[in-house]
Parts: structure tokens; sequence; C-alpha cells
């Protein structure tokens, strides 16, 4: 059984972008500053790139925002040859949720509020993140996106919606 060659595969995708004059977006899960390192000052040639910073099992704390430090500065300050944006999920403890619990982590049908009212997430957990059917807000309250979820992550069918709801 032969073995595929990923670099090979990369170059064609790069090579058909190039030559359709597209630059499409990529999203990146990074989980620190030197993982990411190479991967976006290679891809951002090609691709406006959203990095998703997410590992809960990065412990302890401080580690985790060690790691989130140095990933926000290598992106302000790495001069990339196209965008690149940071997402990242904020601390949790001013979050309040309505639902099912199990052993202390959101499960099932359940909702995500702000500090303050606002919803930030509206539908199915699974192991404490956003896991099926959902609805996403943005931080004043607005639907951003309607669809499938898996482990935290838009995957599958949805609809993404812009400030005015559109």
């Amino acid at each position: 059984m032969q073995k595929t060659n990923y670099q090979l595969l990369t170059d064609k995708i790069t090579e058909e972008i190039q030559s359709a004059g597209i630059r499409p977006r990529l999203l990146l899960h990074a989980c620190c500053a030197p993982c990411a390192s190479y991967v976006l000052e290679y891809l951002t040639e090609f691709f406006d790139i959203d990095v998703y910073f997410y590992n809960p099992n990065i412990l302890p704390e401080e580690e985790y925002e060690k790691r989130l430090s140095e990933l926000k500065r290598l992106i302000s300050v790495q001069p990339y040859k196209g965008k690149v944006e940071l997402y990242y999920d904020e601390p949790m403890e001013n979050l309040k949720y309505r639902g099912a619990l199990e052993k202390g982590k959101m499960i099932g049908t359940g909702e995500l509020y702000q500090e303050n009212g606002m919803p930030i997430y509206q539908g199915d957990f699974g192991n404490n993140s956003y896991e099926g059917q959902g609805r996403l807000y943005n931080e004043e309250g607005q639907l951003i996106y309607e669809g499938q979820f898996t482990a935290g992550m838009r995957e599958g069918n949805g609809t993404e919606y812009d400030e005015s709801g559109n």
C-alpha cells in the first residue's frame, strides 16, 4: 500500500489556488506558537488564516495562558503575506450555563450565557463543548452561526450571519 504524500497534495492545491487567482480562508487549529509558526509562514502565501487556539487538556492554567500569550505574540510580530486572525475561548469564570451536567461537565441540550445575560451558545453539548446542532452568538448577543458543531468547532451544515443578520 502506497502512503499519501501530503506535501505533494498541498502543492497541487496551492497551484490550483494560484492559477484560479483566488485567496480562500483557512481554519487552522493551533496548540502553541512553535507548532503554528512554520505552517503560518508557509500557508499565508496562499490563504487568509483564522487560527483557533483550543485545547482543554493543557494544564496547569499557567501553561495554557503561556501558550496563548506566545501565540498572540507570534501573530502580532511576524510579517505574514496574508491576513491572520486569532480566535480563542475566553475564561469561563463569568459565564452562566443552563442545562444538564454530568460529572461537572456540560452535556445534552443547554444554553451558555455571558454574565450580563447575553447568549453565547444555545444547543447541544458533549463533554463540555459544543457538539451537534446549535446557535452561536457574538458579544452583543447577535446570532452569527446556526448549524452543526463537532468538538466545539463549526463543522458540517450551517449558516453564518453578518452584523445585520443576513
